[in-house]
């Protein structure tokens, strides 16, 4: 509930985030497809109701969303198919791709198929009426 009602300088939400963070890297680690699959049914849909809401908490809830599973192309395709499920929206998803691509880092395996769906929702958001989406 402090990610949804806090504003995101507060410190109690930064340390309510951090910590959310710590625990997604550290299931990660234990097991990290466990950790994504109960990520994505116990607290995908809460964070995704703040992603449609509160625009200015998008980028810090992206991180949080991929803090919970490895970062590899079966799991980063899973949880973009789970996103896009649960937004139902497809500019919010987009919108949300634009900060999870530059997520991925080195460490993340190289894809075709991972970068063929962030072209796909590219190219859509390229033809959106809303500039805010055309942007992203």
């Amino acid at each position: 509930q402090a990610l949804d009602l806090l504003p995101v300088g507060h410190s109690t939400f930064m340390t309510v985030f951090h910590l959310l963070i710590l625990v997604g890297q550290r299931l990660t680690e234990l097991n990290g497809d466990e950790a994504q699959m109960k990520f994505i049914d116990f607290g995908l849909g809460k964070v995704s109701k703040i992603l449609i809401k509160n625009s200015e908490k998008r980028e810090v809830l992206c991180h949080l969303i991929y803090s919970y599973g490895k970062a590899n192309t079966y799991s980063r395709i899973r949880l973009l198919k789970a996103l896009k499920e649960i937004l139902q929206n497809l500019n919010t998803f987009v919108l949300c791709l634009s900060r999870l691509i530059n997520l991925e880092t080195e460490e993340t395996e190289y894809s075709e198929d991972l970068m063929g769906i962030y072209l796909h929702y590219a190219l859509f958001g390229i033809n959106q009426p809303s500039p805010i989406v055309r942007s992203a």
